[in-house]
C-alpha cells in the first residue's frame, strides 16, 4: 500500500484525536506567497506546480480534513481525467516522502495523515506562517480591545510582515477551493485596515503609508482602504495629497460603477479638510486622533522633521505618481520615432501582416506585442520604424522608441530597470520620482499605460528577458519589438505575433537601386544592375552601401562596382567593396554585434564554419568539423541562429549568407592558425565520406538563393 493509502488508525471511529505535534521544529510551511517548506535549515523542493497546488490547499485548510474530491476539483475543476484518484494519492505520497524522508512504510505520518478519504495536515504557528499570522493578528485585537493601540499596531505590522504575495501566488488554482485563497488575501486585506486605524489612534500614521498606498493601488475599488489612506495621507502631515487622492478616487469611482463616493469616503474627505483625524471603531464610530500641530500631536502626525520619520524613500513617491498621474502627464505626448526612410519599398505583405495585429478600427485587440527578427543587415529596425509611422495616428497618447542596444559594439545590452525609467521619463514622471526596484518600475509603468494608446518601439533587443518587463499590461497600447534573437518566448507567455524578416526579391531589390539611384542610371546598365543584386545577396544593408558608394561617385559605372563584387569574391576584403572598415554601418561592424555576444566555442564554430564547401550545413557535419559531438554541435548552432548569423532554412540545414560567410572567412584566416583550419577541412571530408551513398552532400553555393515565403509564426 502507499505511503499516502495509509491510514490513521486514530480516526477508524470518525473523531479526530487531539493533534500530535512535535514542538522540535522540524518543518515550516509558508503559503503567504509561493508555496514553500523547509526542513531544518534546507529548503525542500517541492515538486510539480499541481503537487505544490495541493500542498497549498492542505496548508489553507490546515488542521482540518481536505477530502479528495476537493483537491480534484482544485486541479481540474469538473474535468479530472479518469486516473484523477490515482494521481492525488501519488502526489500526496510524494509530499510526505519530501517532508519525511526517512518514514517507515505502514507508519503514521508526523504532519501529513489520511482518514479515510480525506487527508489532514497538522501544523500550528510555529510550523505554518498562516497560523502565526491569524495567532498575531488575534493578539493585535486583543490589543487594541484594551485600549493599547501602540501595542496592536507593533502586533500588526509583524503580522503582515510574513506575507510575501497573494497566497498561493504563482499557482493555478481552479473551483470553488479558490475561495480559500481569496479568503486569505482579504484577512490580508483587513489586517492593513486594522494597521491603518491603529495608526491614526496612535499617531504613527508614517508608518503604515508605503504599505496602505500599495494596498490601495492593487484594491482601487475598496472604498473603506480609499478612505483610510485619505485619512493617513492627511494625519501624516500631507494635506494637498490626500485631497487629490479623493478627488482620482471620486473620478475613478464614476468613470467605472457610475456612483458617486460612499459616506465612509466623504466623511474621510471631510475630516482632513478640517484636520480632525480619526480611526474607524467596530461599530462605525470615529476615534479622534490629534490634529497635526495641535498639542496633543507627535512630531509624526504634525508632518514635522523627526528622526522617527524619515523622507519619502523614491518607492513611496512613486506609489503616489501612481495615484496622481494627472499632475505628471507629459506636456505634450511623446513622440519619438525615429524619421522614415524616404525610400522605403516593397514588404507590402510583411507590413498586411503587422497591420493584423490591430482591429477595424486601429485598436490593438489586447496588450498587443509584435516582434520583428532576422539576420543582420536585413532591415529590421527600417521595416518597424516604417510601419509605425503608417499608424501612429492610432495611437493618440503618443509613440516612443527605445534602443535596447542588445547587439551593439559600444554598449552592453540596456538593463530592464534603465529601459523603464527612459520609458517613464517619457511619460512625464520625474527623475526624483522613480523607485529602484524593479518591480516598482514595472508596476508604475503598467499603472501609467492603463487605459491609454502608446506605441512602443522596442529596437535591437538582446532577449525576450530584456522585453517582457517592458510590456504593458492593459488593452490599449502596442510593443513592436526588432531583435536578432527569434523571441519566441514572447508567443508563448504574451501571445505576440512573430515576423522574420527574409531577403528581398529579386524585383524590389531592383527597385531599391532604382529609388536610391535614379531610374535613368539604373536602365543604363541591365547587367551590372543583375550582377550587383545578385552578388549583394540581396541583403538590404549590402544594396544600401552599394548605393552609397555609386552616389558617392555619380561619374564611375555600376559595371565598375559589379567588377570589383566578381574580383574580390571568395577572397579576403570582399566586405571592403561594402564600405569602409571601421564606419558606423559597414558590413563588418554591423557582423560583429552578433559575433561578440556569441561564446569562444561558438565562436570558433562559426568561424571554421566558413570552411563549409555549400551554403547550408547539418549539425552533423558541423560536428565532424569541430571534432565534438552531435549535442555540443546542435548546441552552438542553437546560439548561431539566436543571433541570426545562421538560420535553419530547411529542417535540419542550417543557412549563412555569403556575406556573413565572407565575415566569418576573414575571422578565421586571423584567429584560427592554418593547420587548424587544414585538420578542420579534412574532417568535414572524412565526415562526408563516411556518411554513405545517399547521405547529405554538401550543394553547390547560389547566390540567387530561391525566395521563401513570408515567415510569420502567430502568437501561441
Amino acid at each position: 500500500m502507499p505511503d499516502s493509502e495509509r491510514e490513521d488508525p486514530g480516526c477508524a471511529d470518525g473523531v479526530l484525536p487531539p493533534l500530535r505535534i512535535d514542538p522540535r521544529p522540524a518543518v515550516r510551511f509558508s503559503v503567504l506567497g509561493p508555496v514553500r517548506a523547509w526542513r531544518g535549515p534546507d529548503e525542500v523542493d517541492l515538486g510539480p506546480p499541481q503537487q505544490r497546488a495541493i500542498l497549498a490547499l492542505l496548508l489553507v485548510r490546515s488542521n482540518r480534513l481536505v477530502s479528495v474530491e476537493d483537491m480534484i476539483e482544485l486541479l481540474w475543476e469538473q474535468d479530472p481525467p479518469g486516473s484523477a484518484v490515482n494521481a492525488i494519492h501519488k502526489y500526496v505520497g510524494s509530499i510526505r516522502r519530501l517532508l519525511e524522508p526517512d518514514l517507515e512504510a505502514r507508519t503514521s505520518g508526523r504532519w501529513l495523515t489520511r482518514h479515510g478519504g480525506t487527508y489532514r495536515l497538522a501544523v500550528d504557528e510555529s510550523t505554518s506562517d498562516l497560523i502565526a499570522f491569524r495567532r498575531t493578528v488575534k493578539d493585535a485585537q486583543t490589543a487594541r480591545a484594551d485600549g493599547r493601540p501602540a501595542d496592536s499596531l507593533d502586533l500588526l505590522m509583524e503580522a503582515l510582515a510574513l506575507a510575501r504575495g497573494a497566497c498561493g501566488e504563482g499557482l493555478d488554482l481552479r473551483g470553488r477551493n479558490r475561495n480559500h485563497f481569496t479568503a486569505v488575501d482579504q484577512e490580508y486585506v483587513a489586517a492593513v485596515a486594522d494597521a491603518a486605524d491603529a495608526a491614526l489612534v496612535s499617531a504613527q500614521a508614517p508608518r503604515v503609508l508605503p504599505m496602505l498606498r500599495q494596498l490601495a493601488c492593487d484594491e482601487p475599488l475598496n472604498e473603506p482602504l480609499q478612505a483610510r489612506l485619505v485619512l493617513v495621507l492627511g494625519a501624516a502631515g500631507r494635506q494637498a495629497q490626500a485631497l487629490s487622492y479623493y478627488q482620482l478616487v471620486r473620478e475613478r469611482l464614476r468613470d467605472e460603477l457610475g456612483v458617486d463616493p460612499g459616506e465612509e469616503m466623504r466623511a474621510a474627505y471631510g475630516k482632513v479638510l478640517r484636520q480632525e483625524f480619526s480611526a474607524f471603531a467596530d461599530d462605525g464610530r470615529a476615534g479622534s486622533v490629534p490634529k497635526p500641530g495641535s498639542p496633543g500631536a507627535s512630531a509624526e502626525s504634525a508632518g514635522m522633521p523627526d528622526e522617527s520619520e524619515p523622507a519619502d524613500t523614491p518607492s513611496e513617491r512613486a506609489v503616489w505618481s501612481i495615484a496622481a498621474p494627472r499632475s505628471l502627464a507629459p506636456l505634450v505626448p511623446p513622440a519619438q520615432l525615429p524619421a522614415d526612410l524616404p525610400v522605403f519599398v516593397g514588404r507590402e505583405e510583411e507590413l498586411s501582416f503587422l497591420s493584423e495585429a490591430l482591429g477595424p478600427g486601429g485598436e490593438p485587440p489586447g496588450a498587443g506585442v509584435c516582434a520583428i527578427a532576422g539576420m543582420p543587415g536585413i532591415g529590421k529596425t527600417t521595416f518597424a520604424v516604417h510601419w509605425a509611422h503608417l499608424v501612429a495616428k492610432h495611437f493618440a497618447d503618443g509613440q516612443m522608441f527605445l534602443d535596447l542596444r542588445g547587439f551593439d559594439a559600444s554598449a552592453s545590452p540596456t538593463t530592464p530597470a534603465d529601459a523603464l525609467r527612459a520609458l517613464l521619463c517619457s511619460l512625464g514622471i520625474a527623475t526624483e520620482l522613480l523607485p529602484d526596484s524593479l518591480d516598482a518600475l514595472v508596476a508604475m509603468h503598467r499603472s501609467l499605460l492603463a487605459d491609454k494608446r502608446v506605441l512602443i518601439v522596442l529596437d535591437n533587443a538582446h532577449d525576450v528577458e530584456q522585453i517582457r518587463p517592458l510590456l504593458p499590461g492593459s488593452p490599449g497600447s502596442l510593443v513592436v519589438a526588432t531583435s536578432r534573437n527569434p523571441l519566441t518566448g514572447l508567443a508563448v507567455a504574451q501571445g505576440a505575433q512573430l515576423l522574420t524578416l527574409d531577403l528581398f526579391p529579386p524585383a524590389t531589390a531592383k527597385e531599391v537601386l532604382r529609388r536610391r539611384l535614379g531610374a535613368a542610371r539604373v536602365a543604363a546598365e541591365p547587367e551590372a544592375v543583375e550582377q550587383i543584386i545578385r552578388l549583394s545577396g540581396r541583403l538590404p544593408l549590402a544594396l544600401a552601401l552599394l548605393s552609397a558608394r555609386a552616389v558617392a561617385h555619380p561619374d564611375f559605372p555600376l559595371a565598375s562596382i559589379a567588377d570589383d563584387l566578381r574580383r574580390t569574391r571568395g577572397r579576403r576584403g570582399h566586405l571592403d567593396v561594402f564600405g569602409a572598415a571601421g564606419g558606423a554601418a559597414d558590413a563588418r561592424s554591423v557582423f560583429s554585434w552578433s559575433y561578440r555576444r556569441l561564446s569562444p566555442p561558438a565562436r570558433r564554430m562559426f568561424r571554421l564554419l566558413s570552411l563549409r564547401p555549400g551554403p547550408d550545413v547539418t549539425a552533423a557535419a558541423a560536428a565532424g568539423l569541430l571534432d565534438v559531438q552531435p549535442e555540443e554541435a546542435s548546441r552552438l548552432i542553437a546560439e548561431l541562429t539566436g543571433t541570426s548569423l545562421f538560420a535553419e532554412d530547411r529542417p535540419g540545414r542550417y543557412f549563412c549568407h555569403p556575406l556573413v560567410s565572407a565575415y566569418a572567412g576573414e575571422l578565421s584566416e586571423c584567429a584560427d592558425s592554418e593547420a587548424d583550419r587544414r585538420e578542420a577541412q579534412a574532417r568535414l571530408l572524412d565526415h562526408h565520406l563516411r556518411s554513405g551513398p545517399g547521405a547529405e552532400r554538401p550543394q553547390p553555393w547560389n547566390h540567387t538563393r530561391s525566395e521563401s515565403p513570408l515567415r510569420r509564426r502567430n502568437g501561441v
